[in-house]
């Protein structure tokens, strides 16, 4: 369950996440440096399957995972049979050196052990791609800001992807380039008041338990994560990670 939006310049880019969790789960533990395949990457880390949603590599590529279906409109229903973490998808997939090869990456693996998820995939001076498992099929779509904003929920997706779609509208407009402050105040939003739907979600169960924000220009990504709703407005962990030339 997450809400993730993004912004582009000539030379760098910029994602913005929000991560909803259960209550009863662990939380997740700062970013940290790591290796795979050898290739450097930086990201938070899950608190219960050690795996991740978000995660910049050496090369500039950012993965970022939502549970449920964004392109086809499946709800983040768990299946019976999934008996894999979809976090741990991202660490099999962080030595991505571009959009191209992530998006083949993902698209060429087995995925039928995973619950359905909506994979986006960035790098400098592109378009992200957008990777869709709904369970049956996988789907790809290489022209990712016409999604904008990327949302799911484990109670009613469909409803919760088009509430937070408004609110998007509302405080960043249609057909306009978003800024720094406009997404930040998206992410911190609960619209008409704090709820199941909000972008800054809050449920009995449930909430939104960390927010993480990505720079990555030519030379350097840097990580900004924190454990707690974005409305708290706490102090987090910034990590960077220097970019190969």
């Amino acid at each position: 369950m997450c809400t993730v939006t993004w912004l582009r310049a000539d030379d760098s880019y910029q994602v913005f996440c929000n991560r909803d969790e259960k209550l009863s789960r662990r939380p997740s533990a700062s970013p940290r440096h790591g290796t795979r395949c050898g290739v450097g990457f930086v990201a938070p880390i899950d608190g219960d399957f050690g795996g991740t949603w978000i995660a910049t590599n050496e090369f500039g590529v950012t993965l970022c995972l939502l549970n449920g279906a964004n392109l086809s409109g499946i709800d983040a229903t768990e299946r019976k049979d999934s008996h894999r973490s979809r976090g741990l998808l991202i660490p099999a997939l962080v030595g991505a050196r571009s959009v191209d090869d992530g998006a083949l990456n993902a698209t060429t693996r087995d995925l039928s052990q995973f619950a359905p998820f909506t994979l986006v995939v960035l790098e400098r001076a592109r378009l992200p791609a957008i990777v869709e498992w709904n369970g049956q099929q996988t789907l790809v779509e290489f022209d990712g800001d016409a999604y904008l904003p990327l949302a799911s929920s484990s109670v009613n997706g469909e409803t919760a992807r088009k509430k937070r779609q408004q609110e998007y509208h509302r405080l960043v407009g249609r057909g306009v380039q978003p800024t720094v402050a406009s997404l930040l105040e998206f992410h911190r939003s609960h619209g008409l008041g704090p709820g199941p739907y909000s972008t800054c979600m809050h449920r009995d169960d449930a909430e939104t338990v960390s927010f993480t924000h990505v720079r990555v220009t030519a030379s350097q990504a840097t990580m900004f994560h924190s454990r707690l709703a974005p409305c708290r407005q706490v102090p987090g962990t910034t990590a960077k990670l220097n970019l190969c030339e």
